[in-house]
């Protein structure tokens, strides 16, 4: 057995899962509600199209790096 399995499994999960949360599904609400819904109101992320793909692709490569860094193809 693997005594560091599950401290392996948290880091995937911390740095995969908060990215999501904190990266992807926010952009995806805010994209949404602005340009499918048609809401507007008072926003709280004055960014258009172009700032809003911005973040998506900060948190995609994020992700992409994290994964990269555990199976050990950068360092």
């Amino acid at each position: 057995n693997n005594p560091h399995l599950f401290l392996k499994g948290l880091q995937w999960a911390g740095g995969i899962g908060a990215m999501i949360l904190y990266g992807i599904l926010p952009v995806w609400m805010v994209w949404k509600g602005r340009y499918c819904l048609g809401k507007r109101g008072g926003e709280l992320l004055p960014v258009g199209k172009g700032g809003l793909l911005l973040i998506l692709a900060l948190a995609i490569g994020i992700i992409t790096l994290t994964i990269a860094q555990e199976l050990g193809v950068v360092k």
